[in-house]
């Protein structure tokens, strides 16, 4: 299969995967905040959370894996390969292992550790205990799903995600509707969902290695298991400090407010999950090739193909984030309520950084390929740990007033950039001194010119022609990314990325 024709499915799959996302992030959270009211819906994204931290380690494992794995794959070493992904199931396995005594003492303990209402103490135990095991799963679907990803077969990751999505709505609705409106259920479904997926993973698996990839004990390696951990060290300091930035604030608002405010603060959340997840039509399709032009050693590829290719999803997600920041007001009217409009602006801090986040992903790609960790690894985790003390002691000094958490996300947003962006492009330019430096900070300006254009479009229609429904309000985001993508394409890229973009443009159309 040619490398154009497969980027063309992947982004085919990328636009299918994308209208399911969208139906999913317009339908799923307001279905469960109606069913069970915002207080209940709060306890969910902690479930979440304490995933997240526990995948500060599986993950890392994973990631790292990646690196090692799919270089060995793209050099057809085999053997290597096999070691490589046998002795990190071996790993997750142990790690299982380990966690299952603290997961125990945690979900006995969970109305200690968090602020949860008494009469949802028991459903919340059950929810922490099926997405757990759930998470545990979808490890294992993971590492498998490692083959797809150095195989640049996003299509097929893609139907995995699709069915997950499909899955989570359609057994949610099925135990609320036909059983009873307990959160409990929303840990079943994941449960449920994730153990599906395993098995769909492990199908998949077996269809593209063709038996060429053993996982078996005796492939068990020290070697090789030395080689992931020793990067796997620095990914875990990484994650750490991606966390105390990125999932932070949930935990410490229902600390010190509750778990109605938290779960406000969940639901804006989720909605920039459904936008990265928009985003990932493009931006999905960088990573794999990245790391292919890198394991055959094509380093002005690489470099050429990370500074357009960041530029272009951050541009991107400019255009989809300035649009729904502009009609942030109405986007809350409709998604959960009325109630919930004078919150936009929790809504637009925490969506405003999703360009420059995005368009970090990609050198991200580029360092972990190198395995160059340390530097941001070690950075990460200082700036993470700073937005916590600050968002904690400005907690301390609200005496419960909302404005604080405000104030808390401001922090968070700043400190969000630095990490992404300026960190990540200052690690890129580290691995590849070149004299087009300036166009790491060109980029950034156009990103942010980009954002606020299109918020000042959004703003403009909303003034003249008031949206109150949610066929006017898709209608009007479509026609505000349009105008602002048509400009951006004048005013801001260069002509050989305009005729990049119109080669490539053609080629999708035109393949067969």
């Amino acid at each position: 299969m040619g490398l154009n024709n497969q980027v063309n499915k992947n982004f085919i799959s990328n636009v299918a995967n994308l209208l399911i996302g969208i139906f999913v992030g317009l339908f799923y959270t307001p279905y469960l905040i109606r069913c069970i009211g915002i207080a209940a819906y709060g306890v969910v994204p902690l479930a979440f959370i304490v995933n997240q931290y526990i995948s500060v380690v599986t993950t890392s494992l994973t990631g790292s894996l990646t690196r090692f794995y799919s270089v060995s794959l793209q050099q057809e070493k085999y053997e290597e390969a096999s070691k490589y992904l046998s002795s990190s199931f071996l790993i997750i396995t142990f790690i299982g292992i380990l966690m299952l005594p603290f997961s125990v003492w945690f979900i006995t303990h969970i109305d200690y550790v968090f602020n949860i209402p008494v009469n949802l103490v028991s459903s919340a135990k059950w929810l922490f205990s099926f997405t757990i095991i759930g998470f545990i799963m979808s490890l294992y679907s993971s590492l498998l799903n490692i083959t797809l990803y150095a195989l640049n077969r996003i299509d097929l990751m893609n139907i995995v995600k699709i069915v997950r999505s499909a899955m989570k709505v359609v057994l949610t609705i099925g135990f609320f509707e036909l059983i009873n409106k307990d959160v409990s259920f929303i840990g079943l479904v994941l449960f449920l969902t994730e153990l599906s997926i395993l098995f769909m993973s492990y199908l998949m698996y077996r269809r593209t290695v063709h038996n060429k990839i053993v996982v078996s004990a005796k492939h068990f390696n020290k070697p090789a298991l030395y080689a992931v951990l020793s990067m796997t060290i620095f990914v875990i300091v990484q994650q750490i400090g991606d966390t105390g930035l990125y999932r932070i604030d949930n935990i410490v608002v229902n600390k010190f407010w509750s778990v109605r405010e938290s779960g406000i603060l969940g639901a804006v959340s989720d909605f920039g999950n459904y936008v990265m997840t928009a985003i990932g039509v493009i931006s999905s399709l960088f990573g794999p090739l990245i790391l292919i032009a890198y394991s055959r050693g094509e380093h002005d590829t690489v470099k050429k193909m990370t500074i357009d290719s960041s530029l272009y999803v951050g541009l991107l997600a400019a255009l989809l984030i300035g649009a729904i920041i502009g009609f942030c007001k109405p986007i809350l009217n409709l998604w959960i309520g009325h109630g919930y409009v004078n919150y936009f602006p929790w809504m637009i801090l925490k969506l405003y950084v999703i360009p420059f986040y995005a368009a970090a992903g990609v050198f991200a790609s580029v360092y972990r390929a190198w395995n160059y960790l340390k530097v941001p690894a070690f950075l990460t985790l200082a700036i993470g740990a700073l937005n916590l003390i600050i968002s904690v002691l400005l907690c301390i000094l609200s005496g419960g007033d909302e404005r604080y958490i405000f104030y808390m996300l401001i922090v968070s947003s700043v400190f969000v950039i630095l990490q992404s962006y300026v960190l990540c492009s200052y690690c890129f330019s580290k691995l590849y001194d070149f004299s087009e430096k300036r166009a790491l900070i060109t980029n950034f300006f156009k990103i942010s010119a980009v954002l606020i254009l299109t918020v000042f479009i959004a703003l403009a229609y909303e003034q003249l022609i008031p949206v109150n429904k949610l066929f006017q309000l898709c209608m009007a985001i479509a026609l505000v990314v349009a105008v602002a993508l048509v400009l951006s394409f004048i005013l801001v890229l260069k002509k050989e990325q305009k005729e990049e973009l119109l080669d490539y443009g053609k080629s999708l159309f035109s393949s067969k």
